[in-house]
């Protein structure tokens, strides 16, 4: 091929070869559809008030429930096994959560986002998280009581087996730690 040619044959043939890459290559990202979310089956929902979103499955090993005399906690968590994004979980608290009479107090995260709510007695945690490389997202709700029946203020630490460290809560000092130092 002559010199001047070459310059010319390579301004036309570059667009070609260019689209037709983009063509043929399948990428790998992962995009479907993610309507808003509307409150699931009755038969993943554990309280009327704590609802959860459709698609979304109990996960009965990792949940708990015990509920006696005025006194609820409630360890529960959900996962939807797709993609779903955590944007529309979000979604679904800030408009169903209170619509069941929950009061959102506080949301913070970057990466996952963790909601604190409180209505009456009641405190619930909620955190939202999604893992890409197994492609499901996950909701896990946690509803404890903020005081006994008797209007004593319950502290978090005597619920459970392990000491949480959750927002709302005061630090407390051992009985044998000394004050003031």
């Amino acid at each position: 091929m002559p010199r001047t040619l070459l310059p010319r044959f390579a301004r036309l043939l570059s667009p070609a070869l260019l689209s037709g890459a983009l063509l043929f290559s399948g990428g790998c990202a992962y995009f479907a559809a993610t309507p808003p979310l509307d409150i699931g089956k009755d038969e993943h929902q554990v309280a009327k008030d704590v609802p959860a979103p459709e698609g979304f499955v109990l996960d009965r090993a990792r949940s708990h429930r015990h509920e006696r005399d005025g006194y609820r906690r409630f360890d529960l968590t959900y996962r939807r096994i797709e993609y779903l994004g955590e944007d529309r979980v979000r979604e679904f608290i800030a408009k169903t959560f209170p619509a069941a009479g929950w009061k959102v107090r506080f949301i913070w995260g970057l990466n996952d986002t963790h909601f604190l709510l409180t209505r009456g007695p009641d405190e619930c945690e909620i955190h939202v998280f999604e893992d890409f490389g197994d492609r499901y997202t996950q909701m896990e709700v946690s509803v404890h009581p903020r005081e006994t029946p008797d209007g004593v203020v319950v502290s978090r630490k005597s619920l459970s087996s392990k000491p949480l460290k959750r927002a709302g809560t005061k630090a407390t000092l051992p009985a044998s730690m000394k004050r003031g130092k």
